[in-house]
Formats: structure tokens, C-alpha cells, sequence
């Protein structure tokens, strides 16, 4: 049986590996996210993922391309 010490290492452990790692099983896909330029499409694909696919900022659009 685990006692608590033993349990806190394994779900730290657990917790501690990559993306990579826990949907290594995933296959790929696309999303499309529809929106004006400036809304926050990146900022919401960046917390729904929990990491940086994007980056953004505050105000003027940044992901734009001309």
C-alpha cells in the first residue's frame, strides 16, 4: 500500500512529463479559429493548450502577416 510521501512523488512524477509524452497516442488535427484581427484567437489557442503556440500582446494585432 502507498503511503502519502510515495503517492505525492508519483503524481508529481506524473505531472512532470511533456505533452509529448501523455498524447505521444493523438493523432494529428487542424482547428480553425474565426475571428477579427486583434480579438484573442491566439490567446485562447494558447490557454486551451497550456503553452506558447503563439505569441501575443496587448492592443495592436502581433500574429498578423502582410
Amino acid at each position: 500500500m502507498l503511503n502519502n510521501q510515495d503517492l505525492s512523488r508519483q503524481i508529481d512524477e506524473a505531472t512532470d512529463r511533456t505533452y509529448i509524452d501523455i498524447y505521444a497516442d493523438v493523432p494529428t488535427f487542424n482547428i480553425i479559429c474565426l475571428g477579427k484581427s486583434g480579438s484573442g484567437k491566439t490567446t485562447l489557442l494558447n490557454a486551451v493548450f497550456g503553452k506558447e503556440l503563439g505569441e501575443t500582446g496587448i492592443g495592436q494585432p502581433v500574429t498578423k502577416k502582410n
